[in-house]
């Protein structure tokens, strides 16, 4: 979690020459580095309704500005990773993916009525492709539920080293990362597994598209809701397709080696970033 620097705060000394105008700074709890304690300073700036970073700078505990290029590499890197793992306000946070038990009723429901809708469209559009759709319907929820599991796993780890207050060091990472990259092999199992009907998907779409304008006027939502919930699941499996279409070819290995590269990359921005 990070908190406000305001100007009672001893680090702002340290941090206030290197603010620019309508720039705040937000501090991270302590980071351990070979027996060292930093704190991560997040420069932003209010944007519209919205705050962008504008760049980093890490501090010891005695209140001096690291400048040394490799320490500040090194922490740019155990930075991110905090960040992923401990501030559950950001859109980047694994934590944000969990699955409240709410919404996996509700993705339980929606596949059967999706189901229901793929029947009808088996039995009477014979839509060859409708069971096909079905079991890769069936297969996409076991995997959610999973994962759900998973990420609930990493949660409560994270949150028994918040209620520990443990420092957050190379150890710690070593085990939090293990955790997440079990969840990212299993969310990249999941787009496979969604990929599986890329070739038939818009087809089904319209199937059921056609299927329900001739049934909205006719009767009720109970018997047009299905193909409502069908078209609002295929809307997402296409959205998954476009994002995910250049990783649909890779195997498991393949995807965590890309997967890590863009893990490297970012990390080299954020030490882009490092105000100096």
């Amino acid at each position: 979690m990070y908190k406000q620097i305001n100007e009672n705060d001893e680090l702002m000394n340290a941090v206030k020459p290197f603010l620019e105008k309508g720039e705040i700074a937000k501090k991270s709890e302590s980071i351990q580095y070979q027996n060292k304690f930093y704190r991560e300073i997040i420069i932003e700036k209010k944007q519209l309704m919205t705050r962008s970073i504008q760049g980093y700078i890490y501090v010891s505990e005695n209140g001096e500005v690291v400048k040394d290029k490799s320490l500040q590499k090194e922490l740019s890197r155990l930075g991110y990773y905090y960040e992923i793992f401990f501030d559950d306000r950001k859109e980047t946070s694994v934590i944000k993916a969990l699955k409240k038990e709410g919404d996996l009723n509700r993705d339980t429901n929606d596949y059967y009525e999706s189901g229901k809708a793929l029947d009808k469209l088996k039995k009477e559009e014979e839509l060859k492709e409708a069971e096909s759709m079905k079991n890769t319907m069936s297969k996409v929820l076991n995997i959610k539920i999973n994962m759900n599991e998973k990420i609930n796993e990493l949660s409560s780890f994270v949150s028994s080293l918040n209620e520990s207050k443990a420092v957050f060091n190379e150890e710690i990472l070593l085990k939090v990362y293990g955790m997440y990259e079990n969840v990212m092999k299993v969310n990249f199992e999941n787009v496979k597994t969604i990929g599986e009907v890329k070739d038939y998907c818009d087809k089904i779409k319209d199937a059921a598209k056609k299927k329900r304008k001739k049934l909205t006027n006719r009767f009720s939502s109970k018997t047009t809701l299905p193909l409502f919930k069908l078209d609002y699941q295929l809307a997402y499996y296409k959205k998954i397709i476009r994002t995910y279409e250049r990783v649909l070819g890779m195997n498991t290995s393949q995807y965590m080696k890309f997967f890590k590269g863009n893990q490297e990359k970012n990390i080299d921005e954020r030490f882009s970033l490092i105000r100096r």
